[in-house]
């Protein structure tokens, strides 16, 4: 009787665990984001102190704003994973393509095309088009 209970409670608390949402990291401060921006700014461009003092009044005052707009319309939830056995079909897709290409450029073009791909990724965009706009009630 004492093992059932044990085993119980035992899943139970790991059911708890299991729900509780992920710690995400606290976006940072308007102050911290200013302190950052502040860094760039002297690293990438020439100001003098009073045009300095200007734009960071300015950026102080746009985080602030921006704080104020991201509590009133939080982020929409994630969107679903991709169907299963579409990642395979993607790349099956492209390395179809990759062939093709290899075909037709030299290698040195097709190496470049590739990195170009590679920063188009990191940059976000993966070949998707942009999501449509919400809808409005």
């Amino acid at each position: 009787m004492k093992k059932n209970i044990v085993v119980l409670l035992s899943l139970f608390f790991a059911t708890v665990a299991i729900a509780q949402p992920p710690n995400l990291p606290k976006p940072p401060t308007p102050e911290e984001r200013l302190k950052h921006f502040a860094e760039k700014l002297d690293k990438e461009m020439t100001l003098t102190n009073d045009q300095k003092q200007k734009v960071l009044a300015e950026y102080k005052v746009f985080f602030g704003k921006m704080d104020q707009l991201h509590d009133k319309f939080p982020p929409p939830p994630p969107p679903p994973p991709p169907p299963s056995g579409m990642k395979e079909q993607r790349e099956k897709i492209i390395a179809s393509r990759d062939e093709k290409l290899k075909k037709i450029l030299t290698e040195a073009q097709f190496s470049k095309l590739k990195d170009m791909e590679k920063k188009r990724k990191r940059e976000g965009h993966d070949g998707m088009p942009p999501p449509p706009p919400p809808m409005e009630p």
